[in-house]
């Protein structure tokens, strides 16, 4: 087991932990101790809450109790690391960032962060699901690609990256449309939904009403357990660490992109006579509009 493994099982169950919890959690992500070295009691007192509360949080995360937490820490520590390893990445990159900085150097910082982030999505991400989404999509009669906010921007990257090789995409960017849309959806239709924190409520109505027509659902979000994964037929995790102040992040972006790219790719195999037809047709038309 690596490190960022123990941090992803966190980052996965974090929403439903309560507020004690929480802290623990936030103490763990921002990596300000290591808890194998310590007792439950310093543990608990670092983090400013009781021996009880470690105890459920290590339960909450699929441990038997703080001491099985704590050999998987060491474990993960123990486990030998290629030197081309990215580290785990979280708010202290971010933090790290100045306006002092050169711009060598925000460059640096910027590229060990999204290197990460692709690095993390790449093991989060299950290959077998991606197959699945790419049979889902190939099998549908129509495909919306949907997000709310900064999530749309990916939606519609989606729609572009298909919309080359088949007329099945589409998107809308008004919510009001994309309830009124999902409502009329069929079972042989299919929403790709973009959602990071898979928990906004007008995402939840729009799959809540396309799943009622028996519609399927193919979810991008980075919690594996996130309000949204209850209506999702296809789960594609990605990586990057958001926290609330960094609402729409481009490092999240970037690994949303990547899980496009990987279904696309899939997507390709199951036809590719005809994806590389309408490719060629897509290119030719579009050559005739550049100087």
């Amino acid at each position: 087991m690596m490190y960022a493994e123990v941090l992803s099982k966190i980052t996965d169950v974090y929403n439903r932990m309560t507020k004690s919890e929480k802290k623990i959690a936030d103490y763990m992500l921002q990596k300000r101790g290591d808890p194998q070295f310590m007792s439950i009691t310093t543990f608990a007192q670092e983090c400013k809450v009781a021996d009880g509360t470690v105890f459920r949080f290590c339960q909450t995360l699929g441990y038997r109790g703080y001491n099985d937490f704590k050999l998987a820490l060491a474990q993960a520590h123990g486990h030998e690391q290629p030197n081309n390893f990215q580290p785990d990445i979280d708010e202290d990159v971010y933090r790290s960032l100045s306006i002092d900085d050169s711009p060598e150097t925000t460059g640096k910082k910027l590229l060990a962060l999204y290197t990460a982030a692709l690095h993390q999505t790449a093991t989060l991400l299950d290959n077998s699901e991606v197959v699945r989404a790419a049979h889902m999509l190939q099998n549908a009669n129509h495909i919306y690609c949907l997000g709310n906010g900064g999530s749309q921007i990916i939606a519609m990257e989606a729609w572009v990256r298909f919309l080359t090789v088949s007329k099945k995409f589409e998107t809308i960017q008004d919510t009001h449309l994309q309830v009124i849309g999902s409502a009329l959806l069929s079972e042989e239709d299919v929403i790709w939904c973009f959602s990071y924190s898979g928990a906004t409520k007008d995402m939840m109505d729009i799959l809540g009403a396309a799943r009622a027509r028996k519609a399927k659902v193919i979810l991008v979000t980075r919690y594996i357990d996130s309000p949204a994964a209850r209506f999702a037929n296809v789960i594609l995790i990605c990586g990057s660490n958001e926290s609330p102040m960094q609402s729409g992040a481009l490092v999240a972006k970037i690994s949303q992109l990547y899980v496009i790219d990987m279904v696309y790719q899939e997507y390709l195999k199951l036809d590719p006579a005809e994806c590389e037809a309408n490719r060629n047709a897509t290119a030719a038309v579009i050559a005739h509009r550049l100087l």
